[in-house]
């Protein structure tokens, strides 16, 4: 099951992350 950054840490409003790849409609981080 996967650990939302969104669930683990509600607050936080920025964060960074490299874009490994993408497609239309998703982006892998």
């Amino acid at each position: 099951m996967a650990v939302y950054l969104c669930h683990e840490d509600p607050d936080l409003l920025r964060h960074e992350a490299t874009v490994v790849d993408s497609r239309p409609g998703a982006v892998a981080l």
